[in-house]
């Protein structure tokens, strides 16, 4: 009952919203826009929720559906992080029995209209065919070549890890009951935990106030001395002899200092009147008048750095080097870092960030001339892998020719090197390890017998242009984060009234969330996602006739991208989409073996620029293999395609040197 009144208060609610409804925004900003994937599950898990609980009133689940698909044309600005979004769409649509047929063929024809265009901004792309040929040799985990860095793209879902606070701290300072920490960088922080070690009675921490700064470049004095500063994180009580201190954060905390204050003590009134130990002799020694009287040592001096507070005697910990005599501390945070600029108050902080920006731009420029260093000699490289190539068909072909007439033996024409297409793995590390990457690739190339022109290519692109590229990204990164606050401060001050002040921050989003569309990386995510919800609309018969009728296989053939199982999926059972799939097939086979008859002639001929065999086909035989794989009624149509077109390899083999390869 509470989980319906929640979906008719949500529901209710987004329907009151004139501008945008706040379920909208939700599924926006944090399933479709989140750079961290537990919140983009988290989002999705809430969705399908309120999708299930309101399965008594379908107007709301058609309601959702409707809303959601409102985000269908802004896929390509969510790259990889669709992924949850497609998923929640496809259930959506095949949990919609109320979904007439017009509607239904409005949404396949809109999923088709984006499948093609995002597929023609692929292969139109300026790297498409650099891509292409890496890709047969080595595994392209990431595209280091794109001229522009995409944020969304090439920005890493960085998962929380534990760190050390003394291993990411700067500087640090102390008080009598304080630590404050500067580290060197700004970081998301999760959770915090003090470890507390040799606790002694005497005096034990009652309550610690966490606080932190989102400041960079502020002195770390400044800190110490200016409360105003600082923002309570949390509150943390402790029972006596408690060895722990958790400081956990439901919504990460973003720091570029932290400060730990011990505002509360278990005490008792007796402890002043106790002995103390001489830090040299050990001697006990009453605290009045706190001087050993065997070697007239100060008994309140720091038994570490020997420093003396003559302002409170008995402090908690050391001001000079923050030893504490009660207990030992270890401190770690669960983080990870933040690329975020800080935001500008003033003038002089905005002409500071204008020189911050202009130096970080001359240091991408100076990686991007780095990467087309890079880019050339990978070009250079495949271009020699394209003459080798050339070389060793046309050398094959003569030689095997000079072999028949001479009765089989070898021609005395030197053997070419056969060029092996060897996948290697792109998970290199950075620049500092580029010469030891380098020392393992060419030990690698001597075991193996790889092609020292695979080998150039394979260490550029997946070692050198990968930390070029990191290193890029993160440039540029900081750059956007700084014209974000810049853009900020002058809409702030410009903005002359309260209308103004409101419409600034929408202003600020449309601003800043416009980019072009010109990431390979994006491109190639929004293919596979609108592939993904095609798969999944072809399981309902209703939408599959509905693609079926719309043309999706003849527009599928020429896609880039593995279109094998969607194809197999739609033409299964259904003997009009299988006779044009295998009509398709067997002609665009038979050009393409025509074309090569004839390229063999020519070399037979003395023709000695004949190409190799166009691997253009390739994809059409994976998908005519698959395609006789495939078991249904229709099974006997599809074994006479791929006979016939094993007959047509046949004849046309007779006229080359080179017998066509069987699969």
């Amino acid at each position: 009952q509470l989980a319906r009144q929640f979906v008719s208060s949500v529901f209710g609610r987004q329907q009151q919203q004139q501008q945008q409804p706040l379920l909208l925004r939700f599924v926006k900003y944090f399933l479709c826009h989140s750079s961290m994937a537990s919140v983009r599950s988290s989002a999705h898990a809430f969705l399908f929720s309120l999708h299930r609980h309101s399965a008594s009133l379908p107007e709301q689940q058609l309601g959702l559906l409707q809303l959601v698909w409102q985000l269908w044309h802004e896929l390509p600005t969510f790259s990889s992080r669709a992924e949850r979004y497609v998923d929640l769409l496809g259930y959506l649509l095949l949990s919609s029995p109320q979904l007439d047929q017009s509607e239904r063929a409005r949404y396949c024809q809109q999923v088709v209209d984006m499948l093609t265009a995002e597929n023609a901004r692929l292969t139109s792309h300026f790297n498409f065919d650099l891509y292409t040929r890496l890709q047969n040799f080595i595994d392209l985990e990431g595209f280091y070549l794109e001229q522009e860095p995409c944020q969304v793209c090439h920005e890493p879902d960085q998962s929380f890890v534990l760190l050390k606070l003394m291993e990411i701290k700067s500087e640090v300072k102390f008080s009598s009951q304080r630590h404050i920490f500067k580290l060197d960088g700004s970081y998301t922080i999760s959770r915090i935990a003090v470890r507390l070690s040799e606790v002694k009675r005497g005096r034990m921490i009652r309550c610690v106030d966490v606080l932190y700064n989102s400041k960079s470049g502020l002195n770390i004095t400044d800190l110490k001395n200016n409360r105003s500063l600082w923002s309570l994180a949390k509150r943390v009580s402790l029972s006596p002899s408690q060895s722990e201190i958790i400081a956990e954060f439901s919504i990460p905390i973003v720091a570029c200092s932290l400060m730990f204050e011990y505002s509360d003590f278990y005490e008792t009134s007796s402890v002043m009147a106790e002995n103390m130990h001489c830090p040299r002799c050990s001697q006990s020694v009453p605290v009045q008048p706190g001087v050993c009287p065997n070697c007239n040592e100060n008994v309140f001096q720091c038994v570490k750095c020997r420093h003396i507070n003559y302002d409170e005697r008995d402090a908690f910990l050391c001001t000079y080097c923050g030893h504490c005599r009660y207990v030992k501390f270890d401190f770690s945070v669960t983080a990870r870092p933040c690329a975020e600029w800080d935001a500008i108050e003033d003038e002089a902080a905005r002409q500071k960030t204008l020189a911050s920006v202009q130096s970080l731009l001359e240091q991408a420029d100076k990686k991007h001339r780095t990467l087309l260093t890079h880019r050339a000699a990978i070009e250079s490289a495949l271009a020699k892998l394209d003459n080798r190539q050339t070389v060793f068909h046309s050398t094959a072909a003569g030689g095997a020719n000079g072999g028949r007439s001479a009765g089989g033996a070898e021609s005395g024409a030197e053997k070419p090197r056969t060029v092996i297409s060897v996948k290697q793995s792109s998970s290199g590390g950075g620049g500092g390890s580029s010469s030891a990457a380098a020392a393992a690739s060419l030990a690698l190339a001597a075991a193996t017998a790889i092609d020292p022109a695979i080998n150039t290519a394979a260490g550029k692109y997946c070692v050198d242009c990968k930390a070029a590229f990191a290193e890029l990204t993160r440039l540029l990164q900081k750059v956007t984060s700084a014209r974000r606050q810049l853009f900020l401060y002058d809409n702030r001050h410009s903005a002359a009234s309260v209308g103004g002040q409101q419409n600034l921050q929408r202003s600020v989003s449309v601003a800043l969330s416009t980019r072009r569309l010109t990431c390979f990386g994006c491109a190639t995510a929004s293919v596979s996602q609108c592939l993904a919800l095609l798969t999944a609309l072809v399981a309902d018969p209703a939408a599959k006739s509905v693609l079926q009728e719309q043309g999706l296989v003849d527009s599928l053939l020429g896609f880039h991208g593995d279109v094998k199982q969607i194809v197999c999926l739609i033409t299964k059972d259904s003997e009009p989409a299988c006779r044009r799939l295998c009509s398709r097939l067997l002609q665009k086979l038979t050009d393409s073996l025509a074309a090569y008859r004839q390229k063999n002639v020519g070399l037979l001929a003395g023709d000695s620029a004949c190409l190799p065999p166009p691997l253009s086909v390739r994809s059409e035989v994976d998908l005519l293999l698959d395609n006789a794989r495939l078991l249904d009624s229709l099974w006997e149509r599809r074994l006479a395609c791929l006979v016939s077109v094993f007959h047509l390899a046949v004849r046309s083999g007779d006229a080359g040197s080179q017998q066509p390869i069987a699969q």
